[in-house]
């Protein structure tokens, strides 16, 4: 602080003054700071607006040495000294030594007070070493930590905090050394409105000297904290921190992810409902219907149309099931994906047209050779028109364009639809996501269909991007898959089932309806195939039969079907024959199983054309 005295002489008296090795600081006679030197503000730990026209008691409560000093009777020249003892300023230990001169003031003797810092060489060695522990223990920790004096107004209410000491920690989130730092508010350092809440908590932590622990959003870096706020003393204050932002994100993560799993079975209710409904009721249409009636025809259709559906639902849901698990294994083949493309949007243009929605290919027409899984390729085509069908309205149209990038194929689908929401595209190749339809969820579907999409594609070594304008400016999705070298023309296609000419084939199968359409159908591909319901009649059968070929179910009644291929394999008339299990539990450990019991090959159901093909084709013809 400067006088404004306007002489020479007193220039050079205000110079000496602010640039003394000392603390200097002159109080009138009423114990008021007139003016202080920066050595005397930065030793006692104070700011210059802060002490002018504060008595130095005020000041410095806790010194009663230096106030004893201040209130003795002194006249002008006369000086006490100030013997060497430790001070706390800013939460650390500092030692002084000083005197008080009387000063002749304008109404009465005034006091100079000047202090000297001499820390360094009053601390004792042992004690050093201990501050140099403490030093090396404060930075080491984890948790950020900010060492404060509190500022005060007139009524001693805390209104700021000055940066005393901080460590490692605490110095990396404000970004600058300590040296630029201390002495300065947290107000200034922070933002008055960003520290406004943590302030009102040090105000209760300093009346009660007690701590305080809480969890907040800080608004000055919009990252969350677990902090502390504990007293020192009655001018320091430490604030102690560790981010948990990650952690936040996380559990909310969590909470999101256990939502969509409860809003997921609530869907996975609703949608088997629907199909069930009209099932039961087709089914009381035809018990009174006469057959061949025009309502038994229709409650048929239904059936059928519902059977469908819930299969396409409980396929998805295996299918997530199996890609989480790392158990989709793809049936890759070379495959010309302009064609496969073309094929599977004719197979949807009536769908589509029936909801109002035209259909247009576009693009390349020539081959577009890559290596992939007919069926899944299929599905990922399938379930993207379904998609685009699903939000575009009666009128609008869907687009599929074919082409070339590079050393990639590429085909896109795209809607003049409702759009995205930019906040959901994100999310939006996550399983169980759905756009929000209401209670009457006019759309259906379990939200599964792009997430299949994107792991589907994926597992091809493809990729797929979306992008849309936003809401009522539709939306494509982009799907990249690696082009291979041009494949040789395939040779003419044939029945799979014919194999190497006519088979025994012996069905066990306990199941009515699914024994009478296999029985029919390799019947219709002139093999001679017997049924049984069980595994003891199958026994029996095969030995009397002697099949080229067993087709045998898992879960059988009275014996099952891993009783059923021990038994046979012992045998030694039954050693050529064929056996195959049929069973809808396919995972690897499934397969091994049945290899272990004395099958020769395992059939996932439903079974395939092309698989009963090629085991037909594997059964050797008896003699």
């Amino acid at each position: 602080m400067r006088s404004n005295g306007g002489t020479a002489a007193d220039g050079l008296a205000d110079a000496l003054f602010e640039e003394a090795g000392a603390g200097l600081c002159l109080v009138s006679a009423s114990g008021k700071v007139l003016r202080a030197n920066r050595e005397w503000l930065r030793v006692t730990g104070h700011l210059e607006g802060e002490a002018l026209g504060r008595e130095v008691a005020e000041l410095l409560p806790w010194d009663r040495a230096l106030s004893r000093a201040l209130d003795e009777p002194l006249s002008a020249g006369e000086r006490r000294e100030l013997p060497r003892r430790p001070r706390r300023v800013n939460g650390r230990e500092v030692w002084w030594e000083g005197r008080v001169t009387g000063v002749a003031l304008e109404g009465g003797t005034g006091r100079l007070l000047a202090l000297r810092d001499v820390t360094a060489e009053a601390v004792p060695g042992p004690f050093r070493d201990a501050g140099a522990r403490y030093r090396r223990l404060f930075d080491e920790l984890r948790e950020h930590v900010f060492v404060y004096t509190v500022v005060r107004d007139g009524a001693g209410l805390v209104i700021d905090w000055i940066l005393a000491d901080a460590n490692h920690q605490a110095l990396a989130l404000l970004g600058a050394p300590l040296e630029r730092v201390a002495g300065r508010r947290a107000s200034e350092l922070f933002g008055a409105a960003a520290l406004a809440e943590q302030l009102a908590a040090s105000r209760e932590v300093m009346a009660t000297g007690r701590g305080l622990t809480f969890e907040r959003r800080f608004a000055w870096d919009g990252r969350h904290y677990l902090t502390s706020l504990f007293p020192l003393d009655h001018w320091n204050l430490v604030a102690a921190g560790i981010d948990t932002t990650e952690r936040v994100a996380a559990e909310e993560a969590l909470r999101a992810e256990d939502r969509r799993k409860s809003e997921f079975l609530a869907m996975l209710s609703h949608e088997l409902r629907n199909p069930l409904a009209p099932m039961r009721t087709a089914v009381a249409v035809l018990e009174r219907a006469a057959p061949g009636a025009p309502e038994a025809s229709r409650a048929r259709a239904a059936i059928t149309r519902q059977t469908e559906h819930l299969a396409r639902l409980v396929d998805d849901l295996l299918d997530v099931t199996r890609i989480a698990h790392g158990k989709i294994r793809l049936r890759t083949e070379r495959l010309d994906l302009a064609a496969l493309v073309r094929c599977t949007a004719d197979d949807h243009r009536d769908l589509l047209a029936a909801s109002g929605v035209a259909l247009r290919v576009t693009g390349a027409v020539e081959p577009l050779p890559i290596l992939g899984d007919r069926t899944r390729l299929e599905q990922v085509v399938g379930n993207l028109l379904a998609n685009a069908g699903k939000f575009t309205r009666r009128g609008g149209n869907v687009t599929v364009t074919l082409g070339r990038e590079r050393d990639r194929a590429v085909f896109s689908v795209a809607d003049d639809g409702e759009g995205i929401d930019p906040e959901l595209v994100p999310r939006l190749f996550a399983p169980f996501v759905q756009a929000d339809d209401g209670l009457d969820r006019p759309r259906g579907g379990l939200g599964l269909g792009l997430y299949l999409v994107r792991s589907l594609v994926e597992l091809h070594g493809g990729s797929v991007a979306v992008r849309s304008g936003g809401s009522g400016r539709g939306a494509e999705f982009t799907v990249g898959l690696p082009l291979v070298e041009e494949a040789r023309a395939p040779e003419p296609t044939r029945d799979p089932l014919s194999g190497k000419g006519p088979r025994r084939v012996l069905v066990i199968e306990d199941n009515p309806d699914a024994a009478e359409m296999l029985r029919d159908l390799l019947a219709g591909a002139a093999h001679e195939v017997e049924v049984a319901p069980d595994g003891r009649q199958g026994v029996a059968r095969a030995r009397a039969l002697r099949p080229d070929l067993v087709l045998c179910d898992i879960g059988l009644p009275v014996m099952d079907g891993y009783e059923v291929a021990r038994t046979l394999r012992g045998d030694p008339d039954l050693s050529a024959t064929l056996l195959v299990a049929l069973s809808g539990y396919a995972m690897p450990d499934d397969v091994a199983k049945a290899a272990q019991a004395g099958f020769d090959r395992h059939l996932a159901k439903p079974v395939s054309l092309s698989e009963l093909g090629a085991v037909l084709a594997a059964a050797a013809r008896s003699v």
